[in-house]
């Protein structure tokens, strides 16, 4: 029997007219997984989601984050930006290259 060890919920893979930028809505990691394992999990993840949203036409990944965890790693691990308006103050943004 397989485990799941993390996921990543809505990735856009397709754009709607002229959209630059777009988000996926959250992932997680299993917490029965070692710490170490559980940065390689995501980092793998993320990448994926980089890669297919890019492959997709976005420009921009465009997200309001839900935990601190998960923006603090985010931003230190792919270099989100914080980026808040009047409607969303946990907003972050990176910038696909």
């Amino acid at each position: 029997m397989q485990e799941i060890i993390g996921a990543v919920f809505s990735v856009p893979t397709c754009k709607r007219g002229d959209e630059i930028g777009a988000s996926y809505s959250w992932f997680f990691t299993s917490p029965d997984l070692s710490y170490i394992q559980r940065i390689k999990v995501a980092d793998r993840l993320i990448k994926r989601v980089h890669l297919v949203m890019k492959q997709a036409g976005f420009k921009q990944v465009i997200t309001d984050m839900g935990t601190r965890e998960g923006a603090k790693y985010l931003h230190k691990r792919f270099g989100y930006i914080h980026s808040p308006t009047s409607a969303q103050n946990n907003r972050w943004i990176l910038e696909l290259s």
